[in-house]
């Protein structure tokens, strides 16, 4: 995707979690990842109804997805519900979605907060949202060639 192809939306960065899923958008050009907001999971589905809430309230044009593969490559029992969500979400709306690696952002993250001298036991949403970030921002530097 060229920066121009994003043109007029955003970019809506997942990253999920059985208890919450941290969310992040893109600016409108698509070069700059901030956080958003938290989702509590009560299901699957309220998860998905919610992102897509959420998605054409903020004029988004690609939902991103973390895919938490395993150091080895290999695939996971949480790389595979995060394919589960996206492809509940593909069923639920007509905005592109796709999973991008997130291996290491709930690490970095953490580390970020813990530099900035945040306790991480009260800090959990902002833990994920930044999760959120970190995907969101790793996603637009890999599709605009920085």
């Amino acid at each position: 995707m060229s920066s121009g192809e994003n043109k007029g939306g955003r970019v809506l960065g997942v990253d999920p979690g059985s208890k919450r899923v941290g969310l992040a958008i893109s600016s409108f050009d698509g070069t700059v990842a901030l956080p958003l907001d938290v989702i509590r999971v009560s299901s699957l589905e309220s998860v998905v109804k919610e992102i897509v809430e959420i998605a054409n309230s903020r004029n988004v044009s690609k939902i991103i997805i973390g895919h938490p593969i395993l150091e080895s490559g290999a695939s996971g029992v949480k790389a595979e519900e995060s394919v589960k969500l996206c492809e509940l979400l593909r069923a639920s709306t007509q905005i592109p979605v796709e999973v991008f690696d997130e291996r290491y952002t709930t690490k970095i993250a953490k580390n970020a907060l813990k530099e900035l001298g945040i306790k991480e036991k009260k800090q959990r949403d902002r833990i994920d949202m930044l999760a959120a970030t970190v995907l969101l921002e790793s996603y637009l530097e890999s599709t605009n060639g920085k």
